[in-house]
């Protein structure tokens, strides 16, 4: 599934010409920012053929480089283990969905879950200013070591929380099943500071700490 502000810059093709002609070309373009939102330019100009449809949702995203910079993303990683024998599917599922809760009071965008690991950012299309997103991912790592794996029905729970800042892009990727994701540096800086931190504790990196 893709985050609603990579679906809204999939405009509405137009009506395509008989079939005997060429088919017409659907244009991939970011909305106008906001006032006080970060620029998050595509880095080129992202063209797809439609191949003879009029329907949005046959649009072949495979064909369609769609890469947004983000010049002050704020990511944080959260890794859960257990070797007890509670720690099923169904539990991890559930401490994800509770992370998740957290999520949404703190404007925090949960980009994927990868086994028992979350991916979050702040700072994407979003009109707070950096500080402010920063202040509001510490805030809801606190809330997730108060309120999630105290209460999570396994045995032997440990997490590592991590939090960094900084450049990265976004970009499309896949056709079938395509999915959003984050790359760069900043993305694997976070990512080492989560697998780096104590056990049962957040770290943030010096970068982030000098800027809330």
């Amino acid at each position: 599934m893709l985050p609603t502000f990579v679906t809204d810059r999939i405009i509405e093709l137009p009506k395509e010409p008989p079939r005997t002609k060429p088919p017409t070309q659907a244009h991939i373009t970011p909305p106008e920012p906001h006032p006080n939102t970060q620029t998050n330019t595509p880095t080129a100009t992202h063209t797809a053929s439609t191949g003879g449809t009029d329907d949005v949702a046959d649009l072949d995203i495979s064909a369609v480089a769609a890469t947004w910079e983000y010049p002050h993303a704020v990511l944080m990683f959260v890794k859960f283990h257990s070797d007890d024998p509670s720690f099923t599917p169904a539990a991890i599922n559930s401490i994800v969905q509770a992370i998740e809760r957290i999520m949404v009071q703190f404007e925090v965008m949960k980009v994927k879950t990868i086994g028992a690991m979350v991916m979050l950012v702040s700072g994407i299309d979003d009109p707070r200013t950096r500080q402010e997103q920063l202040t509001g991912v510490v805030d809801a790592a606190i809330m997730i070591r108060a309120c999630v794996f105290p209460h999570a029905n396994v045995a032997g729970l440990t997490y590592h929380i991590g939090v960094h800042s900084g450049p990265c892009f976004g970009a499309v990727i896949g056709g079938n099943g395509a999915i959003f994701d984050l790359f760069g540096d900043t993305v694997n800086t976070a990512s080492r500071t989560c697998s780096t931190a104590a056990v049962d504790s957040i770290q943030v990196s010096s970068v982030a700490n000098g800027l809330i």
